[in-house]
């Protein structure tokens, strides 16, 4: 069997690289077909390591960067360039590799997080789509 290859090292968001370097806490969600990935996707044209998404609480946004991966990846109908980060805004559209599957980017203000209301609510309107 082939030695795995290790994750790539998080990528800080470009606005305000020298908070990452003070300590700034930034939560990243690796995306790819290999199992070390947070969320692991099947589809063949998708990479190991295809992207990853950062969470940058001071501003209370979310970037995505493309790992520089084969099959590349679209936010919205743009194409995004190898490892340049890119924030995503309410209802962008993601696109990984030639999959037809596209994803939407929808949150909720951390105030709502756990109030269980919100949480049935958003799971019905899932059911009934």
């Amino acid at each position: 069997m082939p030695p795995s290859t290790p994750p790539p090292t998080p990528l800080a968001p470009p606005e305000e690289p020298e908070k990452a370097s003070r300590g700034e806490h930034v939560d990243v969600l690796l995306v790819g077909r290999h199992p070390d990935c947070d969320l692991m996707l099947t589809h063949p044209s998708i990479s190991r390591f295809h992207l990853q998404i950062c969470s940058k609480p001071s501003s209370r946004g979310f970037f995505v960067v493309d790992l520089s991966s084969v099959h590349e990846m679209w936010v919205s109908g743009k194409r995004i360039e190898p490892m340049v980060s890119v924030e995503m805004k309410e209802g962008d559209v993601l696109k990984i590799g030639v999959s037809s599957r596209v994803y939407h980017l929808h949150w909720i203000p951390i105030s709502c997080a756990y109030d269980l209301r919100v949480f049935w609510a958003m799971k019905m309107e899932v059911l009934q789509r």
